[in-house]
């Protein structure tokens, strides 16, 4: 996992990397990426636990 401010006050960049792939996204709050890093977590270690937060990405970044 890599979380990473892009500017003083975000947006913030997560890169979540598995076996397969690399899942990047963009949040306006550092919270929020990691909340939504405890989701992949929650899905690679289906034992953990979890509580699915409201979706805060950022509407307009798409993920390269």
């Amino acid at each position: 996992m890599e979380l990473t401010e892009l500017e003083p006050q975000g947006p913030y960049r997560l890169i979540v990397d598995d076996a397969d792939s690399r899942h990047i996204e963009y949040f306006a709050k550092p919270n929020d990426a990691l909340q939504r890093w405890a989701e992949f977590d929650a899905v690679m270690r289906p034992n953990a636990a979890f509580t699915h937060p409201p979706d805060t990405r950022l509407a307009g970044v798409t993920a390269h």
